[in-house]
């Protein structure tokens, strides 16, 4: 097995998992935003969140139109990937910053966030960004520009 072969049944793979996680978290969400109790939100840290759902949700669809067109044998899947990928960092940043944000608040405002730990902010974009960043760093090189 070559060499190249074998780093895109890698990536299928990986697409595979993660938009399977982003597509089921996803739909956690959207469930406890619609009232329906999982049983999974303070496990998970899964808050009821619909349009957080909505988003996990594409990108999981991303990740997974990627795996379709790399099971299939085009090379054009890699892109969906990569744009999964990239969508899910920034997602991922954005739940940080957030996150940051409400923790410099609580040393502002201490007596609102009383009862506030910084686990409250822990949600699925963040840590489901985590191997899809170690991912990220360990096919970086693997990005190509188009030379016309």
């Amino acid at each position: 097995m070559n060499s190249d072969k074998m780093k895109n049944n890698t990536i299928k793979i990986f697409a595979l998992l993660v938009s399977l996680l982003y597509m089921v978290f996803g739909a956690i969400h959207i469930a406890e935003g619609l009232g329906i109790d999982t049983g999974l939100t303070a496990a998970l840290f899964v808050s009821a969140d619909i349009l957080g759902g909505f988003s996990l949700l594409v990108i999981g669809t991303v990740f997974f139109y990627g795996f379709r067109e790399l099971n299939a044998g085009l090379n054009e899947g890699l892109s969906f990937v990569y744009v999964g990928m990239i969508i899910s960092l920034v997602f991922m940043l954005v739940y940080i910053l957030v996150g940051a944000g409400t923790l410099l608040d609580s040393f502002l405002l201490p007596e609102d966030y009383v009862e506030w730990h910084i686990v409250d902010q822990l949600r699925p974009g963040i840590y489901l960004g985590i191997p899809v960043l170690a991912a990220f760093l360990t096919w970086r090189n693997r990005f190509t520009t188009i030379k016309l």
